[in-house]
C-alpha cells in the first residue's frame, strides 16, 4: 500500500521556554507546543498550527509516517515519526499539544490502524444497514512494514453478509493485540422498518379507556 507523503517542520525549544503562560503565548502566535519522544528521551518542539492542520485535513492517522524536519541550535535533522497523542481544546477544538514518537527501522512500535470501508454494499442499496463493530486494531510492527489502514471492500455484500476478522488482509509481519477468536468486523443487517400507521393505531388503542356505559 502506498502511504501518503507527510512532511512537517518544527523548531526545538529550550527548557526555559516551557510553562503554561509561555505555551499560551506560543499558541497565540500560531504554533503548537509539542514533544518528540525517542528511546525514553523527550525533545521540546514547536510546530506551525496551519501546517499541522493541513496534514490532518489530508487524512493524517496515528499510523502515518511523517518526515519531520527539526531545527535546533545544533543544526537541522530529519526524523521519521508517528503521532503518539494530540490534545485539543474541548470547546473550540484548537490544538493544545502534540506528542510524536520517533521510529527506527527494524525496531517494533505499537500503533492503532483504522479499519476502513471501501464501496457501498449491495445490501445497503437494497435497504439493509451496515453495522461496523471493529473500527481500529492495535498492532505491533516495524515501521517499514507499516500501512495507514486496512481496507474492506463491501461492494458485493448482500443483506445478511458478515465480514469476520480472519477475512481482513492483515500483513503477516503484524502482531495484532487484543483480538480474540474471530470476531465480526462488520455485517449487513436487515433494516428495522416499523409502519407509521401501525404505530399510530397502537398508540390510539393504548390511550382508550373502558366506557362506563
Amino acid at each position: 500500500m502506498i502511504m501518503n507523503d507527510y512532511k512537517l517542520k518544527a523548531k526545538g525549544r529550550a527548557l526555559t521556554s516551557i510553562g503554561k503562560n509561555k505555551n499560551i503565548r506560543l499558541r497565540d502566535s500560531g504554533f503548537i507546543p509539542a514533544n518528540l519522544i525517542a528511546k525514553g528521551q523527550s525533545t521540546i518542539l514547536s510546530l506551525p498550527e496551519k501546517d499541522f492542520q493541513l496534514l490532518i485535513q489530508r487524512g493524517l492517522r496515528s499510523s502515518s509516517i511523517i518526515d519531520l524536519c527539526l531545527e535546533t541550535e545544533a543544526g537541522t535533522s530529519e526524523h521519521k515519526v508517528v503521532v503518539k497523542e494530540i490534545q485539543r481544546h474541548p470547546i473550540n477544538g484548537r490544538f493544545l499539544h502534540a506528542d510524536f514518537y520517533k521510529t527506527t527501522n527494524g525496531e517494533q512500535l505499537s500503533v492503532k490502524i483504522g479499519v476502513e470501508v471501501k464501496g457501498i454494499a449491495k445490501g445497503v442499496k437494497l435497504g439493509g444497514l451496515m453495522e461496523q463493530h471493529i473500527n481500529f486494531i492495535n498492532v505491533r510492527t516495524k515501521p517499514e512494514k507499516l500501512q495507514e489502514k486496512v481496507e474492506v471492500d463491501v461492494s458485493d455484500l448482500d443483506i445478511g453478509a458478515v465480514i469476520r476478522f480472519d477475512d481482513l488482509k492483515i500483513p503477516k509481519e503484524w502482531t495484532v493485540i487484543g483480538i480474540k477468536a474471530n470476531p465480526i468486523v462488520l455485517k449487513i443487517a436487515h433494516a428495522r422498518v416499523v409502519s407509521t400507521v401501525e404505530e399510530s393505531g397502537a398508540e390510539e388503542s393504548s390511550d382508550e379507556t373502558p366506557s362506563d356505559e
